[in-house]
This record gives structure tokens, sequence and C-alpha cells, in this order.
């Protein structure tokens, strides 16, 4: 079995590329697009995302099973997504209200008019949940990944022993039960990747014949359910990262890597993905004029020193909300946890 307190620098150095990614794509989308060999590849950096929801499956699969109860571990996952979250719209705000001063006019995707649009932003409700614009183009897939947290807090109410048993319940009824791309079910869309990463962890951590058992049928269900979903959607490429992510994890404890500058950006790719679009697009996206948009050598440069100022800024992130945020987390869980055997 797999030591499940040692860290996995395989994790971070995916985690790391995916937000990459992610940011050279959405530097390149706001602008019309050039067919060379650059503009071409970067148009995929979309598949950043599917990275992410594999490796989310199976690191909140870990985090669910060091908890106690259920309460706890929604309240650690809340602590992890939303203050660092709710610190970002601030960002956001900030970044339209310099963009108005400097140039007239701001670019900010949405900006809430009304308190139900207020809240539904503050509370991760807006689409693909509802029909409430995100007031930045990347919030759509915490929505996704707070309704994850939320099926397995639902999941962990149950006794031990039905907890993977829920999971691939779960997993069945996403491939085989027609879905809407928004509502209250909107996350069975995705849930085949992330059950991928559910499916690592049963062949890491389970024992005896539940190890297999669930592993194969995570796998076959899950894997089943992205091909024929994406293939509708003619995005086969999507299933094809999935399943390529799911297969590194799956191997990775076996890879020698040590810690590096890489496995270190890993950490603050959350604080990336939030901050890359209000800093790399909405305060320096006019910088990228059209002679650097033309010339592949200026706009590689200009993305690389784009992403470099975003680690920067997210190391400081990461190091001041992040980190507070989840200790903060961690505090609070075991505060309710001895309130509950005070009580008991």
């Amino acid at each position: 079995m797999i030591n499940q307190t040692s860290r996995n620098y395989t994790l971070d150095i995916l985690r790391a590329f995916a937000a990459f990614i992610v940011v050279v794509f959405h530097l390149n989308e706001p602008i019309p697009h050039i067919d060379n060999w650059y503009r071409n590849i970067v148009k995929l950096g979309w598949l950043g995302v599917p990275i992410f929801f594999v490796i989310s499956g199976y690191c909140i699969m870990m985090s669910a099973f060091k908890t106690s109860n259920s309460k706890e571990f929604i309240l650690k996952r809340f602590f992890r997504i939303f203050p660092p979250y709710w610190a970002s719209l601030i960002i956001v705000l900030l970044a339209a209200v310099l963009q108005k001063i400097i140039t007239g006019y701001n670019s900010v995707n949405f900006i809430p008019t009304n308190l139900q649009e207020i809240l539904a932003n503050i509370s991760l409700l807006t689409k693909p949940f509802s029909k409430i614009e995100t007031i930045n183009w990347v919030y759509w897939s915490l929505t996704y990944e707070w309704f994850f947290y939320m099926v397995i807090g639902i999941v962990l109410l149950l006794p031990y022993r039905f907890w993977m048993l829920a999971l691939s319940m779960f997993t069945l009824i996403s491939i085989f039960i027609p879905i809407s791309d928004s509502g209250f079910f909107f996350f069975f869309n995705h849930w085949p990747t992330f059950s991928l990463g559910l499916a690592v962890y049963a062949f890491h951590f389970l024992k005896g014949k539940e190890r297999l058992s669930y592993f194969f049928a995570l796998a076959v269900l899950s894997i089943y359910g992205l091909v024929t979903n994406f293939a509708l959607k003619g995005q086969l490429e999507y299933a094809y990262v999935s399943i390529f992510t799911f297969v590194l994890i799956v191997v990775s404890p076996y890879i020698s890597i040590s810690q590096n500058i890489f496995t270190r950006l890993g950490d603050y790719s959350y604080a990336v993905y939030l901050l890359h679009v209000p800093i790399g697009i909405y305060l320096f996206g006019k910088l990228k004029t059209p002679f650097i948009q033309e010339n592949i050598g200026w706009n590689i440069l200009y993305d690389l020193l784009n992403y470099s100022l975003c680690c920067i800024i997210s190391y400081f992130f990461f190091r001041y909300i992040e980190l507070p945020s989840m200790k903060m987390g961690k505090r609070f869980s075991k505060s309710n946890l001895k309130t509950q055997i005070t009580i008991s």
C-alpha cells in the first residue's frame, strides 16, 4: 500500500502544468486568432481543467478519509476554497476600477448589479448552477469543485463501509441519466473526470477485495462516461487528457521526483488560477499590441513574462491568504470536533 502521509510531487508538477496551460490559453483568447504553431498549441490550454478535476478527485478522497466526520470535511474544504476566492473577487473589482480609470472602460466579464447577482457570485452559485454570469471567466470550474465537495460531504454521512459504493453509484448515475448543463445536477457532466481520481484513490489506498473491485468499477465507468459524453460534444481530447492524467497518477508513487521549482509552482496553482485573468488580461492585456500578437517570439516572451508576474503575485497570495485560510479551517474543524466530544 502507498503511504498516504508522504507527499506526491508528481501531483504538484501536474497542477503547475495545468495552471500554466490555462494561463497561456486565456492570455491569447481575447485577441484575434492567428494561424501559427504557437497560437494553435495554446488554443488547447483549456485542457488544464480535466487535469485539475482528476487530481481533485484523488486528493479530496485522501482528505475525506482523514477527517472524522462530514462537518469537519466541509469546514476544511470551505476554508480552502472560499476565503481565497473572495480575496480574488476583490482583486477583480480593483482591476476593473483601475482599468476604468486608465482606459475609460473595463473589460471585466460581468459586474453584478443587484443583490441576487452579488450573493450568487459570493456563494459560487453562478453559472453553470444558475443563469447568473461569473465575474471572472475561470470561476465556473470552482462551482463544479464546490458541488463535488458537497457530494463527498453527503457520502461521509453514511457508514464508512458504504462510502465507495455510494460514490460508484454517483458515477453510474452520471453516465446513464441525461443531465442538463445547468441546474442543480449540472455537476454530473464532469463527475466522470472527478471519479477517475476516486478510482486512483481506491487503487492506492484501499485494501483487500475492495481495492481492485472499486478501482476497476470506477475506472471503467468513468472512462466510458468520458468517451461517450465528450464524443457527443466533439471534445474527445478532453477524455484523452483525463485518461492520461489518470494513468500518470496511478504510476506517480513509483516515479522518483524530489522537491524543485516546478513542485513549488504546484503550491501556487490555485492562486495562479484565480488571479491570472484580472492581472494578465484585465490589467495588462492592452500591452499585447498587434506587433506582439503577430510575432511568435514576442508573443511567447510576453506570455512567459505575464505568467511569471502572476506566479510572483500568487506566491504572496498563497502565503498571506491561502495558508492562513487553511490553518483557520483546521482550527475550526478541531474546535468542532472537541465540541462534539464534550457534548457526547
